[in-house]
């Protein structure tokens, strides 16, 4: 069949108008989705929008799982009043019992929330809020109500999960554990800042769609990128140890009205913090914690250095506890300045056992200036060999690094008198922390370990890293001088400034410590006043350290102001309330067949804790008096309270020392000991009158 030309002539026209209308249609397609008019994409990005999805952040524990910070979720209850599936006749037939109980959950009138349900309904509104910031409780009940329990598609309610961090022990630890911004989406200071990317997760993302109301509302309840939650971190602290600790620092900070301390407990062995305590007077009074000074506030240490100083003169080589030094009338000029003792008749010739142990300025800055006057960068040598200079590690931020003289003026200028004042603890700083890591390892037989605050972390219940003791210093110093270094600390209590600090349930070794503190690079004010820290330092038991832990006071200003009567007192609380909760407490599940307790007066709380720990029945007639006297009874502890007058004398007779010595001092007595024990007589008789700062003594035995 022959084809006419002009119908293939036709054929092929319409063909090509096709492919060109075509191509021409693509064309358009293509450039409409390359440049989209600017109008239409600023209507699209006014009305959608991306929105974040902060991830659930992880919690922070207390070495027994305690919750010491937590994320908890609140939740908003929104309603669409013109839900596809909230008909007329639904709304109508359960508005008013949604309204009931809301009136009933939350409080307000019935009429007034029905009014409101109906209006909004009448308006239209959509994705309205009814409620802001109920609990998962709240929540759980709301789910229930008419409607609500419908679903959001029938019903209307929906719920908006928003999050809000808690710390559940309040201001306990809290400068230790920090603070979380929600704003800023990080932490702020503290564990929180330390560990912020591990806390935090990875946040996720969701589509919203702006609603007549101006509101805006999920396109659907899936996360279009779905949230990692963040890992929990599980502490070392010690909730009972941080209330010891506590409750001590501050009674005492209180008694002495002082600007600010700290407290520090750690395990010596491995580091561990099992509690830390910083206390802030505030403008009102009381006292809070504001700033974390047990790890970064460094300050000169005063006596507490001495250790370190004496050790590096005893490494030498040239001197040995024996050897003796004259203190003489407790007064040594160096060069244009004199070098004074507390004691301002001196000791006179003793040896450096005794000059350690009476903390005499004079006689230890005499055996260092004799020792390394001619060789400074010896004597610094030394003390970076000690890790005196170098940060612990710890993983809270804003640790400093300590402060340290160098003879080449590299670091501060060097005078002619810095080495005897750097040997008793001046013109250098270190923190509370740095110097009780160097005090830990003389416990841990020369192993200085890295304090730490974590034990584990886990994310999703699953184990992402488990702490173990950190090495930072090892063999730092001979077996001979470590061994004089227990010596020297135990005799501080045994015979020398902490006497009052000697307990009769285990030794304790360590350091009192008594800094003037430079104000404006001056000691004295213009009205020739000084300020004064006190401190403490050490380990217990002695024959087999467990534990350090260090004290610090700054600026008592009641009169008294010795490391051994300010600081010294708090350790003794901290280290026998320890034991009576730990260590006693064991003793007592061994020997079950004791039923006829013997206990000793003193601070009730305490007995009655114990006694409720060890399961022992107490008959008392104690009202509210802090102290009591006790009787053994064949099944019982017979309790009875003594009572405190005013400026008149208890009788303290059968107290333990750390008992009797804080009751007379808070009465405005000065306490002289002797002995060590319960107490067995007093010089000033139960019953007679007192001035202030009058005289008792005290034999214990």
């Amino acid at each position: 069949m022959k084809i006419e030309q002009g119908t293939i002539v036709r054929t092929t026209l319409v063909g090509v108008f096709v492919f060109v209308l075509s191509v021409a249609i693509i064309y358009r397609l293509f450039s409409i989705q390359i440049s989209a008019d600017p109008q239409i994409t600023e209507e699209s990005e006014r009305y959608t929008r991306w929105k974040e999805v902060i991830a659930d952040r992880g919690n922070i524990y207390a070495d027994d799982e305690s919750l010491l910070a937590t994320t908890l979720p609140i939740y908003d209850v929104r309603m669409d009043f013109k839900a596809d599936g909230l008909s007329d006749a639904r709304f109508n037939e359960n508005i008013g019992a949604f309204a009931k109980a809301m009136s009933e959950e939350f409080g307000g009138s019935y009429v007034d929330w029905l009014s409101d349900f109906q209006r909004y309904r009448r308006q239209g509104k959509r994705y309205q809020l009814l409620k802001s910031g109920i609990n998962y409780t709240e929540l759980q009940k709301v789910r229930e109500f008419p409607l609500a329990e419908l679903g959001r598609f029938k019903g209307g309610v929906r719920f908006e999960k928003k999050v809000k961090r808690a710390n559940p022990f309040r201001e306990k630890a809290r400068r230790t554990i920090g603070k979380y911004s929600f704003g800023k989406d990080k932490g702020i200071y503290g564990l929180e800042l330390a560990f912020d990317s591990l806390l935090k997760g990875r946040n996720g993302q969701r589509l919203e769609r702006k609603i007549a109301s101006g509101d805006w509302m999920p396109l659907n309840d899936d996360d279009q990128v779905e949230t990692v939650d963040g890992a929990d971190v599980y502490t070392s602290i010690d909730i009972n140890v941080q209330d010891i600790l506590s409750e001590a620092l501050r009674k005492k900070m209180v008694e002495h009205e002082a600007d600010f301390g700290c407290a520090i407990f750690m395990e010596v062995e491995t580091g561990f913090i099992k509690g830390i305590v910083n206390l802030d007077k505030s403008e009102s009074g009381e006292y809070v914690e504001r700033y974390n000074h047990a790890i970064g506030t460094a300050t000169e240490p005063g006596s507490t250095f001495k250790l370190p100083s004496i050790l590096a003169a005893i490494e030498t080589g040239s001197v040995s506890r024996e050897t003796m030094v004259d203190t003489k009338r407790g007064r040594h000029r160096f060069h244009d300045r004199i070098m004074k003792d507390s004691n301002d008749k001196g000791y006179g010739k003793v040896n450096i056992q005794k000059a350690f142990e009476v903390s005499s300025n004079v006689g230890i800055s005499r055996v260092v200036d004799d020792v390394f006057d001619n060789d400074r960068e010896t004597f610094i040598k030394y003390l970076r060999r000690f890790g005196i200079d170098q940060r612990t590690g710890i993983s809270i931020p804003g640790e400093p690094v300590p402060f340290l003289k160098t003879p080449d003026h590299q670091n501060g200028h060097w005078s002619g008198v810095t080495l005897p004042w750097m040997s008793i603890g001046y013109e250098l700083k270190m923190t509370p922390l740095q110097t009780l890591t160097f005090y830990n390892a003389i416990a841990n037989d020369g192993v200085m370990v890295q304090p730490q605050l974590v034990k584990r972390i886990k994310r999703n219940g699953e184990l992402v890293h488990q702490s173990e003791p950190i090495i930072i210093n090892k063999d730092f110093i001979s077996e001979g001088t470590l061994n004089d270094a227990k010596e020297l600390l135990k005799g501080v209590v045994e015979n020398g400034t902490a006497k009052n600090l000697r307990s009769p349930h285990f030794e304790i070794s360590g350091k009192t410590g008594t800094a003037q503190v430079a104000m404006d690079g001056r000691y004295r004010t213009a009205d020739n006043k000084a300020r004064y820290q006190a401190s403490f330092v050490g380990y217990f038991p002695s024959d087999d350290p467990k534990y350090s832990c260090i004290v610090l006071v700054n600026n008592p200003t009641k009169g008294l102001y010795y490391g051994n009567r300010v600081a010294g007192p708090v350790f003794l609380e901290i280290a026998e309330k320890f034991y009576a909760k730990n260590f006693m407490i064991e003793l007592a599940e061994i020997s079950d067949e004791q039923k006829a307790p013997i206990s000793k007066s003193g601070y009730g709380d305490d007995l009655i804790q114990v006694a409720k720990n060890l399961n022992i029945a107490l008959e008392t007639k104690r009202t509210d008096g802090e102290w009591v006297r006790t009787r053994a009874k064949e099944n019982a502890i017979a309790v009875d309270e003594i009572t405190v007058k005013k400026n008149t004398i208890p009788n303290v007779k059968g107290m333990p020392m750390m008992d009797a010595i804080p009751l007379l001092e808070n009465m405005g007595l000065v306490v002289a000991i002797e002995g060590n024990g319960l107490v067995a007589h007093q010089s000033i008789k139960e019953g007679s009158s007192f001035k202030p700062n009058d005289q008792i003594a005290l034999t214990f035995k």
